[in-house]
């Protein structure tokens, strides 16, 4: 009993790192909206035939052609129309990297150095952010950091065996048929080498042998399925996307995502470059250090120096192509822990409970107000009670996460990504649009339009200049707006509840009907009017939305016709929209009266009851 006590109670550390990595990736993994590319990925990678997505996706991404393989089999294993399952994919393969760094960190140190090390891999919140989110990244660098282990292992080795080779090569493989960026980890790794085994000759010549056979069976496998990217595709790219900015904020991006304590990421990151160049020089002051230095060294400077210089010909500069190199933070802030806790524990501790706060507080951020993207589900679920079989709805966001939402709730409408693109000049829109617009269903727009795209605008300049503007608003920061015909159309004759009601004496106006729609902070009111005669000064419309035992209205909306009641065409059905805002509003039973008055006098018409039409009731939550 003895005797197996001491081994668990050894692996008893990493695995309660391994348990809190698993928690930190598997809670709330459905939290986060749906973001553009993980629907991509869901429809491209996990729901699409393999075939279908190495001959039509491949060439138009720089994505290797194992991942489409990877998530293929684990949609066909878990099922291909849940959210769930598609990121539980990379928060449990992502969980293999904690695992990795701790084996790198006692094979280049010590085993309170390695546990250190895999306990920031596991609360590192960028990392996090990938490993909850559906693409190739949190895959790659697990498999990264296995290849790194490995390869570590294989040349502090003496007599290093073919199966270690092997180990390593497969290692390396699977992370460089996920993502391309490893390329820029195998140079790093050949650095490092060259630079600290130079005097193994042997060992550090299959190394390389391995290393370019592996560079060429990629360049290979890319050339074969995108090699059309390599010189368009639309990723070139010049030194605009790499600036000072942009290599500053590296470092705090790297570490905390988006979800940065207090300081910008530009002033985090130059505060984490310089203390990290200072503190290098200190810890290369310890010869027993030096090679865990020098590593680190190299995983955080080389892979972000290929990356710029990748980032001349290509758009390839951001900190998720260099998020293998994390790798080197987290080993530098281990080897100045390790160093702290030889020189005095209190400093030690003080620089634990430093790291674990920031941590802390953004990955609180991440798992509280923190949203990757915008919440598609909330508006598709309102639009699915509001939408008709009939509508159309122009999309200028192209946004893949709200065409699988709004297929979820199984609405049949039609959707079209307009503008195409940049390029797409105003007149090729106005085509477009007349064509959609040569029907009597209602037109959509759902989305932001791309703010630097020259045709940015016209869509809505178009269609309320020829179409009627009706309900119209934002949710989530999504705005969206609905454009009806200039007369009523038949579907809205067939939908609308029937009223008859005269207004005037004699009469001046009939009310043949309405239709009310609730949107999320408002009611939507259309009223159909049948005119009987014009008359001799303009008019105007008002609705009153008056709450139960009230006198006075909560709610208004008064506005002139569409076409003044001096003029307007006696006999044709007219269509007046109200916006009735509903934000602010207790709960409870209102009612929706309806009158016309003259706002010079306000003298109102009579009405069916008075003054004012009751039209309906409703009930507010």
């Amino acid at each position: 009993m003895l005797s197996l006590r001491k081994p668990l109670l050894r692996c008893l550390p990493i695995l309660l790192i391994l348990l809190l990595a698993a928690a930190l990736r598997l809670v709330a993994l459905e939290r986060q909206p749906l973001r553009g590319d993980e629907a991509f990925s869901l429809e491209n990678w996990m729901n699409a035939p393999l075939s279908v997505s190495l001959r039509e996706v491949a060439s138009l991404e720089p994505i290797p052609p194992a991942i489409y393989g990877a998530y293929r089999l684990w949609g066909l294993a878990l099922g291909q129309e849940s959210i769930w399952s598609l990121r539980l994919l990379p928060a449990l393969v992502n969980l293999l990297g904690v695992a990795a760094v701790y084996a790198l960190g006692k094979q280049i140190s010590h085993q309170r150095f390695a546990h250190f090390a895999a306990l920031l891999w596991a609360l590192l919140p960028h990392l996090i952010w990938h490993a909850q989110d559906a693409r190739n990244y949190a895959l790659w660098v697990s498999f990264s950091a296995l290849a790194l282990a490995q390869g570590m292992r294989l040349i502090s080795k003496r007599n290093a065996s073919r199966r270690d080779w092997l180990g390593y090569a497969l290692w390396a493989g699977w992370a460089l048929f996920m993502a391309y960026q490893e390329i820029a980890l195998l140079l790093t790794l050949a650095v490092f080498v060259c630079a600290a085994f130079h005097s193994r000759r042997k060992v550090l010549q299959r190394f390389l042998l391995v290393q370019g056979a592996l560079l060429v069976l990629i360049a290979l496998a890319f050339l074969a399925f995108q090699g059309d990217l390599l010189w368009g595709g639309g990723y070139g790219g010049n030194l605009d996307y790499v600036t000072l900015s942009a290599v500053l904020s590296l470092p705090a991006t790297l570490i905390f995502g988006e979800m940065a304590p207090w300081l910008t990421p530009v002033a985090l990151g130059a505060l984490l470059w310089a203390s990290c160049g200072i503190s290098l020089i200190w810890l290369w002051r310890n010869p027993a250090t030096r090679q865990p230095v020098l590593l680190s060294a190299c995983l955080l400077f080389v892979p972000v120096f290929l990356m710029a210089i990748a980032g001349l010909q290509w758009q390839v500069f951001h900190a998720r192509y260099v998020l293998a190199s994390a790798m080197g933070w987290v080993l530098w802030l281990a080897l100045l822990w390790d160093r702290l806790w030889h020189r005095s524990r209190l400093w030690a501790v003080c620089f634990s409970v430093l790291i674990f706060f920031w941590f802390s507080f953004s990955l609180l951020q991440y798992y509280g107000p923190y949203r990757k993207a915008v919440d598609w589900a909330a508006l598709v679920a309102w639009l699915s009670d509001a939408l008709h079989p009939e509508d159309q709805i122009i999309h200028p966001s192209h946004d893949p996460a709200f065409h699988w939402l709004l297929r979820q709730e199984a609405v049949a409408v039609s959707i079209v990504n307009l503008p195409a693109g940049p390029g797409q000049t105003r007149s090729e829109l106005a085509r477009e649009l007349a064509a959609l617009s040569d029907t009597q269903a209602t037109l959509w727009t759902v989305g932001r339009e791309y703010q630097d795209w020259p045709n940015k605008d016209y869509i809505t300049e178009w269609l309320s200049s020829q179409r009627q503007p009706g309900l119209r608003g934002e949710q989530d920061g999504i705005p969206y707006a609905a454009y009806l015909p200039r007369l009523p159309s038949n579907i809205e004759s067939e939908t609308m509840a029937p009223t008859v009601a005269a207004f005037g004496r004699p009469a001046l106006v009939e009310l043949s009907g309405y239709l009310l729609d609730a949107a999320p902070d408002a009611l939507w009111l259309r009223l159909f009017w049948l005119p009987v005669r014009q008359s001799d000064v303009p008019l105007k419309v008002f609705v009153h939305l008056v709450r139960a035992g009230e006198t006075q209205p909560r709610a208004q909306a008064d506005q002139e016709p569409q076409r003044a009641t001096v003029s307007w065409p006696i006999g044709e059905e007219l269509r007046e929209i109200h916006r009735l805002p509903t934000g602010n509003l207790p709960a409870g039973e209102y009612a929706l009266m309806v009158g016309w008055y003259d706002p010079a006098t306000g003298k109102r018409l009579s009405a069916p009851g008075g003054g004012a039409f009751y039209l309906t009731s409703l009930s507010l939550p």
